[in-house]
């Protein structure tokens, strides 16, 4: 018998969450570190940028924030976040990458979990530049109130990222045509019970985004505190955002994820 071939079961490598976390992170940032997608943040800033240009040519300096709130916040960050986070989660299920998701020593739900972390992180820094720029053509264009509307859009961006990847990653673990869900969501939640002047219009996270914007007061800690408190916008949308990485998680966990080697 060969002395160097042993029986016995070889040992296997324990689970440990926090490298796995650092591991995912890695790889994450990595993605975000390309080319292509330094080209797209160039590109959303000119775009936005030339778009806050024609509404102030075309308008008042007092319109420019009002804009920036409505179509910055309320529309473009909360579709490009959705798509940013279903994409994510959606490339981590192709066949190409299904087997090294597979065979981690993680738990699935520990894996949805640690994905939307790293992806969520590299988001915001992504959009904390294009925000900066927009704040910045503040600056130079002289719009009126700058100073106590920035921390409010700060904050509403910070919320919006967090809860529209999140509902992203919901709806990419649930189906590859995660546009449609997309679609419908938008067009029964954000367009129709959103606009209903009941308490029901508050599950429209848009709703919520444009009324955390809307709130008076300027400095943060005013706006956190005090009869105008934001909390309660702020509570409900990391709620909804826990609640939506939680289903996805469950999901994840009880899908047939099909590798390149098994589909051969």
């Amino acid at each position: 018998m060969n002395p160097l071939v042993s029986d016995s079961p070889p040992l296997t490598v324990p689970p440990h969450p926090w490298r796995a976390f650092g591991g995912i992170w890695r790889l994450t940032w990595r993605r975000f570190c390309t080319p292509g997608q330094w080209l797209l943040l160039g590109g959303t800033v000119v775009v936005l940028g030339l778009l806050g240009l024609l509404r102030v040519r075309y308008a008042k300096e007092a319109e420019y924030l009002p804009w920036l709130a409505q179509f910055y916040i309320g529309f473009i960050l909360p579709v490009m976040a959705f798509l940013a986070g279903a994409s994510a989660i959606r490339d981590e299920m192709k066949s190409s990458t299904a087997d090294y998701v597979l065979t981690r020593p993680v738990r699935r739900a520990h894996f949805v979990v640690f994905k939307y972390l790293s992806h969520l992180a590299c988001l915001q820094l992504f959009y904390v530049v294009v925000l900066a720029a927009m704040l910045a053509l503040g600056v130079i264009i002289s719009a009126p109130d700058l100073a106590q509307t920035a921390p409010r859009l700060v904050l509403a961006q910070v919320i919006g990222i967090s809860g529209f990847s999140a509902l992203g990653f919901l709806f990419g673990v649930i189906t590859e045509r995660y546009l449609v869900l997309g679609f419908v969501y938008a067009g029964a939640v954000e367009m129709a019970i959103g606009r209903i002047p009941t308490q029901l219009n508050h599950v429209s996270m848009t709703r919520q985004l444009n009324s955390l914007v809307g709130l008076p007061d300027g400095s943060v800690a005013a706006l956190l505190s005090g009869p105008g408190s934001a909390w309660s916008v702020v509570a409900l949308l990391f709620g909804y955002t826990a609640l939506f990485i939680a289903f996805s998680a469950i999901v994840f966990s009880r899908r047939e994820l099909v590798g390149a080697g098994r589909s051969e």
